[in-house]
C-alpha cells in the first residue's frame, strides 16, 4: 500500500452554505486499492450540526467519505465502485461529537477481517461487518 501523510494544522474545511465550519488539525492515511486495509485519522471540532459536512472525500463509493452528520454523529461511507456511485456501504458511529470540542477520530478497515471499525479518542466506539463485496 501507498503511505500518503498530510498535516493541516488549523485548516477550516466543510462548509455548506450558511452552514458553521468545523476545524481539522490533522488526518493521516494509509492508501491502496479499493480492497486494501485503510486508516483515516482525523482530529476534527465540530462548530456546529445544522447540516451535514463532508469532513474527507475521496469517493464514498471508493476509498471513501467521512461525513459529519446534523445528529453529531459520523458516517464512512466505503464501496467498490471506486467512484461516487454504488456499491457502497454505510458505517456510523454510535457516540456523537461534543459540539467546540476537539475529538480524535479514526475509522479503520481490515480486509482479511471483513470489519470496519470506528475509535473516538482511543476508544472503540462501533463495528461493522462489511458486505459490499459479499
Amino acid at each position: 500500500a501507498m503511505i500518503l501523510t498530510l498535516t493541516m494544522a488549523g485548516l477550516i474545511f466543510g462548509r455548506a452554505t450558511g452552514a458553521p465550519l468545523s476545524e481539522l488539525a490533522a488526518h493521516c492515511c494509509i492508501v491502496g486499492g479499493l480492497e486494501t486495509d485503510l486508516t483515516w485519522e482525523l482530529w476534527v471540532r465540530p462548530a456546529g450540526f445544522s447540516s451535514r459536512q463532508n469532513l474527507l472525500a475521496k469517493a464514498y463509493g471508493g476509498e471513501g467519505t467521512i461525513t459529519q452528520e446534523m445528529s453529531g454523529r459520523l458516517s464512512f461511507y466505503h464501496g467498490s465502485s471506486g467512484v461516487d456511485g454504488a456499491p457502497y456501504q454505510w458505517f456510523g458511529t454510535s457516540s456523537a461529537l461534543t459540539l467546540g470540542e476537539w475529538s480524535h477520530v479514526v475509522v479503520t478497515l481490515d480486509v482479511a477481517a471483513g470489519k470496519v471499525t470506528w475509535f473516538i479518542n482511543g476508544s472503540q466506539d462501533s463495528q461493522f461487518t462489511v458486505l459490499v463485496w459479499s
